[in-house]
């Protein structure tokens, strides 16, 4: 007859044994699985899917550790559409783009002005602009014309009249290519247009794409842009910042959440640490 004490060990043994049983079942994967997400299983078919349609290219001409962030991302995207879905801002059905746009949206809420004066203080070398010059342009195709548009300014026509004529309206309004700073002009360009005064124009310039007349309509001193001028900016940045640490901190909590199991042993690759 067995002892007491025997019964007793052969009775733990029972349990744990069940309780091992039940635990390799709740973390068993059949093939082809890659993730169980919230009770759901999640194809590796569908990740190489994602991985042509983000990049291009065939899983398996990927590295390990390529592949291996990717995944992550994957699921991380996964979990993304489920907090915003549970949030009530798309359906459950919505794209990656369409779940992490809303939710970021959703997450970016207001900035005061004082935090936007003190980035602005704290990143004031940001702001500091170099001297820019606002420069208009006529491109034609041939040497014919050009020498013409060139004539044509020469004699007294206005720099609109002469873009519109041997343009035909075509390319940016009126030539105007916006404030560039030298570092922004081309080199074959730069030497030229810099020397040039307010409403003096350069000959005819020829590049591989046509032949060029610029037109430099005003110089920008270099200088610091105001607060005013820069608030807009300063405040979008901030709130994105703001919305995507709140994200990653919902992502992070959101494995938990959802009871994210990876199905390492069926994965070509190895699992980088995640949250």
């Amino acid at each position: 007859m067995m002892g007491t004490g025997a019964g007793s060990v052969a009775s733990l043994l029972i349990a744990v044994l069940a309780l091992v049983g039940c635990n390799a079942g709740s973390t068993s994967f059949g093939p082809g699985v890659a993730a169980r997400i919230d009770g759901d299983e999640v194809g590796y078919s569908e990740f190489e899917s994602y991985v042509e349609r983000t990049i291009g290219e065939s899983s398996s001409q990927l590295e390990s550790t390529v592949l291996s962030a990717l995944f992550q991302r994957y699921i991380e995207q996964q979990l993304i559409r489920r907090i915003a879905a549970s949030r009530g801002l798309v359906e459950s059905d919505a794209s990656d783009g369409e779940a992490g746009r809303a939710l970021l949206a959703d997450l970016a809420g207001p900035v005061s002005d004082d935090a936007v004066a003190t980035f602005y203080r704290d990143h004031g070398d940001r702001f500091e602009r170099a001297e820019s010059i606002r420069l208009r342009q006529i491109l034609v195709d041939t040497s014919d014309q050009a020498s013409d548009a060139l004539a044509a300014l020469e004699a007294g026509e206005s720099f609109d009249s002469v873009w519109s004529r041997f343009t035909n309206g075509v390319g940016s309004v009126g030539g105007r290519l916006g404030e560039l700073t030298q570092d922004d002009l081309p080199l074959v360009f730069a030497d030229e247009i810099v020397a040039l005064e307010p409403g003096q124009h350069t000959g005819v310039l020829e590049a591989e794409h046509g032949f060029h007349i610029f037109l430099v309509e005003g110089v920008v001193p270099a200088g610091k842009l105001s607060l005013d001028e820069v608030s807009v900016e300063i405040r979008d940045q901030l709130q994105r910042e703001s919305a995507q640490r709140a994200l990653e901190e919902l992502i992070s909590e959101a494995w938990d959440r959802y009871n994210v199991v990876l199905a390492e042993r069926n994965l070509p690759f190895e699992i980088e640490d995640h949250p």
